[in-house]
């Protein structure tokens, strides 16, 4: 398996390797399965409903929907190729946010997705799942792929995990019917999203630094700015402020369109202003 976004090349030896290439011959090998999955995004109402459904059809079915619901987190094999460059995002993006439903299971605080090109996505639960945990463990994986220069370098000696289990569903006609309205409404609700993701390169953290400012208030303040310029008016807009290091800490909310804010964005528009 190789990831196009690092140096070199990215290789899950052993185990995972053997884990992930049962699954994806196992699949390649038989036709598409019914997406019991796409029930998931749904209208939460309609999926409370479909899922006792389910569960009403053979008991069977609650313990495959315990097994996932008791999980870390899903992994997707998707086989699209959302192509995207250095600077533009914006299909990976996309199809990270858009992509199969009958791959990605909504009910899930976080779903890692590998596409068929070696790059990678997330969809993450904001209810239950603090973002920047996300951010951290990505920048942790970067910096080790890196220092690794993509080759492994743990140990060879392989662990004996059970083979993958192969969960299937029970499912009647009414069950196909939710999971054909689900992929349908899935399919007009994103039609309607619009995405553009670019990587700007101009300048850094390191940058803004050497000016003796912080890049997190530079960035705020050209979000203000932006929004005033647009709209000559002050945005209402809110931050992280992670207090995770904390006792009992987590996220909290913090407001960043302040009068001094404002104050500033009137200045900077202002041309006989210093």
């Amino acid at each position: 398996m190789v990831s196009t976004k690092c140096p070199g090349k990215v290789r899950f030896e052993k185990n995972d390797f053997t884990k992930l290439s049962i699954v994806k011959q196992r699949c390649e090998a038989e036709p598409e399965g019914d997406g019991v999955a796409a029930l998931t995004s749904d209208e939460r109402t309609r999926w409370a409903k479909a899922r006792e459904h389910l569960i009403s059809i053979d008991p069977h079915n609650k313990m495959i929907l315990e097994t996932i619901q008791s999980s870390m987190f899903v992994i997707s094999l998707d086989e699209s190729k959302p192509y995207s460059s250095p600077e533009n995002y914006t299909n990976l993006m996309a199809a990270a946010l858009t992509g199969d439903p009958s791959i990605r299971w909504g009910d899930k605080s976080y779903n890692s997705i590998a596409f068929s090109d070696g790059t990678f996505g997330s969809t993450c639960d904001h209810a239950p799942y603090d973002a920047m945990v996300l951010v951290s463990m990505c920048w942790y994986l970067d910096q080790q792929i890196r220092a690794t220069e993509g080759q492994w370098k743990g140990s060879d000696k392989v662990r004996q995990i059970p083979l993958p289990e192969e969960l299937l569903f029970t499912l009647d006609e009414k069950a196909y019917d939710d999971i054909h309205h689900a992929k349908q409404q899935y399919l007009e609700s994103t039609q309607d999203l619009q995405i553009v993701c670019y990587a700007f390169t101009a300048f850094g953290k390191s940058a803004i630094k050497q000016r003796k400012l912080h890049p997190d208030a530079f960035i705020q303040l050209a979000m203000q700015l932006a929004y005033y310029k647009l709209h000559k008016k002050p945005g209402s807009c809110y931050e992280t402020a992670t207090t995770r290091r904390f006792y009992h800490g987590r996220t909290e909310t913090m407001r960043s369109c302040t009068q001094e804010a404002l104050n500033w964005c009137k200045a900077m528009m202002d041309p006989a202003c210093d």
